[in-house]
């Protein structure tokens, strides 16, 4: 049976985002699930993603979060923050 080992426990939705490739450049994802210390992401293709980038949650540009790839799928992405989310900021970052 899969043990699950996050640090962190997940709240699973579904919210439009984006990924800054470039100072003028976006590629729009959907937020699948939000912690405190990442997030897991659906792509068009994951190939395309880099390795670090920044994660925009609006279409305001703010709030954003600067994001490191640690796995990567098809489709999916897991990207742990560089700098953590309180508990009270993962339940408020996104409007549901």
């Amino acid at each position: 049976m899969f043990k699950d080992r996050r640090k962190h426990k997940r709240r699973v939705l579904q919210y439009p985002a984006s990924i800054a490739l470039d100072a003028d450049k976006q590629q729009g994802c959907i937020l699948l699930d939000i912690s405190e210390g990442g997030a897991k992401l659906q792509v068009t293709d994951s190939d395309n993603i880099p390795d670090h980038f920044i994660l925009i949650f609006s279409k305001q540009g703010s709030p954003r979060r600067a994001c490191k790839v640690v796995w990567k799928a098809f489709h999916l992405i897991g990207v742990q923050f560089e700098t953590h989310l309180t508990g009270a900021n993962v339940t408020t970052l996104v409007e549901v």
